[in-house]
């Protein structure tokens, strides 16, 4: 290899007689964001040279992301995701950093988007303690909140065909968007009518969270629901889902429920990411993360959070599996599922070519920072 040209800017390598430009060098990232629904949003990302880029929503292009920042203009729910880009020189290209951005509702507003509810299920007082708040997802993508000391609950139906329940309490907010949305329509595997439910593979976005909030997935079964099961069905048991993304206002999250989670994806990224959170005050708990095809695997806090390991002392991943095997209990803080799920990334697969060959786990537990104290 060969040196033949370089600048400040750019340069050029003779490798096996070819001429090769380097990759460009990026020297902005593009940054997780919290936006306030209706107002406009600007992503940027810079690098050496003048590098084509592209941007990408959920592993997805955008069409119009072909230029250095990426306007998103009178920011919706649907807008919600992880963007990253690739900046390319030649055939030399370089993968940005990415970035969550979370929609939160406009002030005095609790929901954004294709959100319903009912007089009847609000302040739904429980056995446990709790206050409730029940939303129902009636589009594509639809944004929801908490009232303070209450619990927030959004509903969809996912790829399997079971009800998941997104919850969320304290600060910030939840946007839930449907890929290959369908619906409304009854829930088929339920008895439940006269409730029309969206359903899709769902990527959730936490937006605005600090040490106040926590943030919980399910599906509904026997062990969840049994009121509205059928005996003649067998319920998957996972709510299936393909990426969360948590923007935390200060670094800091209160938890993260979801050992009846399971997350997967053939494209864009699979798993639990949170470029911002610092420090957790609960263990996190996930079940497990499944890359395909293309896709990423990743379950990621800040680069400058100190992790501790989420695996129980003594248990490895198949005895937990064999012990808790669809099961969805209440944790001492009546929040559900109170499972210590190891977070198992499938990585290994030789179908399992990640995007653009970046990995971020490697078949062990999740490490997951705590708060002191």
């Amino acid at each position: 290899m060969q040196r033949v040209a370089a600048g400040s800017a750019h340069s050029l390598v003779v490798a096996n007689g070819s001429i090769v430009q380097n990759a460009p060098v990026i020297t902005t990232q593009p940054l997780s964001r919290t936006v306030v629904a209706g107002t406009n949003a600007t992503l940027t990302v810079a690098a050496t040279g003048t590098p084509a880029v592209q941007w990408y929503h959920d592993g997805v292009p955008v069409t119009s992301g072909t230029s250095s920042s990426l306007l998103l203009n009178s920011s919706a729910p649907s807008d919600a995701g992880i963007y990253d880009a690739v900046l390319s020189a030649g055939s030399s290209s370089t993968l940005s950093a990415a970035a969550v951005v979370g929609i939160v509702p406009a002030a005095g507003q609790r929901t954004a988007g294709s959100v319903t509810t009912r007089a009847e299920w609000q302040n739904i007082h429980h056995s446990n303690g709790h206050t409730y708040d029940q939303y129902l997802l009636s589009g594509a993508a639809g944004t929801f909140t908490a009232d303070p000391n209450q619990i927030a609950r959004m509903s969809y139906v996912d790829t399997n065909g079971s009800i998941v329940q997104v919850e969320m309490s304290g600060a910030g907010a939840i946007t839930v968007v449907l890929a290959n949305a369908t619906g409304p329509g009854a829930p088929a595997l339920y008895n439940q009518s006269g409730i029309q439910y969206m359903r899709g593979k769902a990527t959730i976005i936490l937006a605005g969270a600090d040490a106040t909030t926590h943030f919980t997935i399910y599906s509904v079964g026997t062990a969840t629901n049994p009121g509205v099961t059928r005996p003649d069905v067998t319920y998957n048991g996972w709510a299936d889902v393909a990426v969360a993304g948590i923007v935390s206002s200060n670094g800091l999250l209160g938890g993260i429920h979801q050992g009846n989670a399971s997350y997967n994806s053939g494209t864009g990224f699979t798993g639990i990411y949170a470029p911002t959170v610092i420090g957790m005050s609960s263990l996190a708990v996930v079940h497990e993360i499944s890359a395909r095809g293309s896709a990423t695997p990743i379950c990621i806090s800040a680069p400058e959070a100190r992790s501790a390991s989420r695996s129980p002392a003594g248990a490895g991943p198949a005895q937990w599996r064999q012990r808790h095997r669809r099961r969805s209990l209440a944790g001492p803080d009546g929040r559900r599922p109170g499972l210590l799920w190891p977070c198992r990334c499938w990585a290994g697969h030789p179908d399992a070519a990640h995007r653009r060959r970046r990995r971020r786990c490697h078949r062990r537990p999740c490490h997951w920072p705590l708060i002191p104290g």
